[in-house]
């Protein structure tokens, strides 16, 4: 939507127009879908409703669900923008990531930590590491106690 000025086409294949698209700028000249001339600004932030869930987990070689993919629903995917594991008691190895694997492409954040330890991970981008329909979980290899923290949207 321009706030001023005009549109027209010309060639049938070229919109030109002279006004300000909010958010974007001055645009000049469109050619199919391309912008010849202006300035565009992309916010690279999703525009979702981002969730936070956090959770004190205690086992012995044991897995939890943090998100459980039949709540999320059919064919979409929880994206997390970031994590955090934080050990209070034993010494474990422990992970979030997403189904039951304990290595490879699912996991998120994996490391061996002894008591009072821990990490906090951020991604540039939300990741899913290409997963869908899978519970988001975490894992502690020993018996102890850590405390979870994730920041996530659901997207189809």
């Amino acid at each position: 939507m321009l706030t001023a000025g005009t549109v027209s086409m010309i060639n049938a294949g070229t919109i030109t127009s002279v006004g300000t698209i909010p958010g974007i700028g001055v645009i000049t000249t469109l050619t199919n879908g391309t912008i010849n001339d202006g300035t565009v600004h992309l916010d690279g932030r999703p525009g979702r409703n981002i969730l936070s869930y956090g959770t004190t987990f205690v086992g012995t070689a044991s897995y939890g669900t943090l998100i459980g993919s039949a709540a999320v629903g059919v064919g979409t995917s929880i994206w997390v923008n970031d994590v955090s594991i934080v050990n209070s008691s034993g010494t474990v190895t422990a992970l979030v990531g997403f189904g039951t694997a304990l290595n490879g492409t699912s996991i998120i954040a994996k490391g061996l930590f002894s008591p009072n330890s821990g990490i906090e991970k951020s991604f540039q981008l939300p990741v899913n590491a290409g997963m869908t329909n899978q519970d988001l979980v975490c894992y502690i290899s020993a018996a102890g106690t850590i405390d979870v923290n994730v920041s996530y949207f659901i997207s189809v």
